[in-house]
């Protein structure tokens, strides 16, 4: 693993302590702006194949999302 990756544990101290949401808040920005991206490319219209991909790439984001306001709410009792 490079120095650049962040496991697990590493995620989970780093949220334990963003106790502002600046670290939450940037983490939706970044998959927000991804489900962005996958909605305009299904919107646009995609072969069946590909439009399966994008449409279960997008139900992960959402899920993400979920995730992380859910366990950031927990850490932080909101």
């Amino acid at each position: 693993m490079d120095a650049n990756s962040t496991t697990f544990l590493e995620l989970e101290q780093k949220l334990l302590s963003d106790k502002s949401g600046e670290l939450k808040k940037k983490m939706e920005a970044l998959l927000m702006s991804n489900l962005q991206e996958v909605k305009r490319k299904l919107d646009a219209g995609l072969p069946p194949r590909e439009f399966n991909v994008m449409k279960d790439f997008k139900e992960a984001l959402e899920s993400c999302l979920r995730v992380l306001n859910s366990v950031w709410g927990r850490m932080h009792e909101q």
